[in-house]
């Protein structure tokens, strides 16, 4: 059996909270979309953090990578 240590999936980031706040005019009303997206990144956070060792400023390095990088998939 596998002892790696797993950290809790976070449902709420402030950083990503602030970036996503920030950028939520990309949506163009679209709500629906919007939360699909908020989802989107938060998945991507939470598979980064399992993966990277937890180290100064991991968490915020990934959240500003999962809410930008995955941006490409937003309506220009």
């Amino acid at each position: 059996m596998n002892n790696i240590p797993t950290p809790p999936l976070l449902q709420t980031y402030p950083l990503i909270e602030e970036i996503l706040d920030d950028h939520q005019d990309h949506a163009r009303g679209d709500k629906r979309g919007w939360s699909s997206y908020r989802g989107h990144v938060y998945r991507v956070f939470n598979m980064a953090r399992a993966l990277v060792p937890d180290q100064d400023h991991r968490d915020d390095k990934l959240a500003i990578a999962a809410a930008f990088t995955t941006s490409t998939c937003l309506p220009r």
